[in-house]
């Protein structure tokens, strides 16, 4: 796994203002995605962003645990938000993650890793800042970036490496 940054776009640092009560109504709830065990996750988009474990992760977008060199095993190109629920940043991208899982419900999977409960799928991707979210298209490596970005900058990003 390439662990670098690969940043080939200057981008834009610039926040969207959200308000607290945005950012916890734009939360995913994990009672209704979760099985009765608490572990098993659904995977289909459905315009929602997607709660998913190391297990799921290793079935659905990439075995960390067994392979070296990667592979997506996905059906449609993904990003995956590895976020902690302390993380203020990660709190203001939610709901842009949000309004893009419902706007590129056809063409990408959104899912979120909680770094705290799933330590060592972030460990296999060296995330050490958050948020990360990587980028994974159909061919090809993925893509990491480190921080939060503006929606528009976002959408740049879906249509540079996951929708080109």
């Amino acid at each position: 796994i390439n662990n670098k940054q690969e940043n080939k776009e200057t981008i834009s640092t610039e926040q969207e203002t959200n308000t607290e009560e945005e950012n916890t109504n734009s939360e995913v709830n994990d009672t209704s995605l979760a099985t009765a065990s608490g572990y098993d996750y659904i995977t289909s988009n459905a315009g929602k962003v997607i709660k998913i474990n190391s297990a799921t992760f290793s079935k659905d977008i990439f075995d960390f645990q067994r392979e070296k060199d990667w592979n997506f095993q996905g059906t449609a190109p993904c990003i995956v938000d590895f976020y902690a629920d302390w993380c203020r940043p990660c709190k203001q991208i939610a709901p842009i993650l949000d309004e893009l899982a419902k706007e590129y419900k056809d063409d990408i999977n959104i899912y979120k890793v909680d770094t705290d409960k799933e330590s060592d799928l972030a460990m296999a991707f060296g995330i050490q800042s958050i948020p990360s979210i990587l980028f994974c298209p159909m061919e090809g490596k993925p893509y990491m970036y480190i921080g939060a970005y503006s929606k528009a900058d976002y959408k740049k990003l879906i249509h540079d490496h996951l929708l080109k």
